[in-house]
């Protein structure tokens, strides 16, 4: 679609060349505008330069293009908006990012908890929201494991995410399980010494069970002298000879 190209392009201009906003605006205004969602999208991507120009505008024109369509809001494009604003403009994008949470589109839920989560663990800000992705839908508590994944390797940010994928460490829901196994990826080492029974507990845990290899593969990471982590190496063993035995003769086997 050629005006869905345009956006991109529009985009790609202003990210080089900052000071021919004035002269793209009036495309993008009429990008933002189009009743095509798949153009809309676009207008979206022309948005994200537009923040390092000006600001409250980038804003506006993304609420405008993306306003009512749960399939505009789960692309790549408008996550990519909301994670460079949603801490200055949070007021302005929370209808959106409500509209986001509760919607049906699997994606889109996921995408609005991502937010909630992020306003959350990382300003402190939307905890009645946060509390109610934690324990929503599916989609909604992805996108909770998928943020407090993402921080478990940040410093500031650690403990809370910890918490966070503690609480979820027994989701039922198997991609959500999968998140949270995902999170060891970010993991480091020196958590599991300073916190050893919160790691026994991922370690005995559903999550864990859902995928293996990743706190496996930080332990193998680990040089020296593996007795700090032997809280942790036992559970593992003991999740292995009990809940996952048969996975494990079913992979001995071939």
């Amino acid at each position: 679609m050629t005006r869905g190209r345009a956006g991109y392009t529009v985009q790609a201009l202003l990210f080089k060349h900052p000071t021919f906003f004035d002269r793209l605006r009036p495309a993008i205004e009429s990008l933002v505008q189009d009743p095509h969602p798949a153009v809309r999208v676009a207008a979206v991507a022309a948005c994200l330069p537009v923040i390092n120009v000006e600001r409250d505008l980038a804003v506006a024109l993304f609420l405008e293009a993306s306003a009512g369509s749960a399939a505009v809001l789960a692309t790549r494009e408008a996550r990519s908006f909301v994670r460079y604003t949603y801490r200055s403009h949070l007021d302005k994008l929370l209808p959106t990012i409500d509209f986001m949470v509760t919607s049906e589109l699997p994606k889109a839920a996921t995408a609005g908890s991502t937010w909630v989560a992020a306003a959350y663990l990382v300003t402190g800000r939307l905890e009645d929201r946060f509390k109610q992705c934690i324990a929503g839908t599916p989609p909604q508590r992805k996108g909770v494991a998928e943020v407090a994944a993402s921080l478990l390797g940040e410093g500031g940010y650690a403990n809370a995410a910890k918490a966070t994928l503690l609480r979820l460490r027994e989701d039922s829901d198997k991609t959500v399980a999968e998140v949270v196994a995902r999170s060891f990826k970010q993991l480091d080492l020196r958590q599991i010494t300073e916190d050893r029974e919160a790691w026994r507990q991922f370690a005995r845990s559903k999550a864990f069970q859902a995928d293996p290899t990743h706190l496996l593969l930080a332990l193998k990471k680990q040089a020296g002298d593996l007795l700090p982590f032997a809280d942790c190496v036992l559970a593992v063993a003991t999740t292995f000879a009990e809940e996952l035995s048969e996975k494990a003769l079913d992979h001995a086997r071939g």
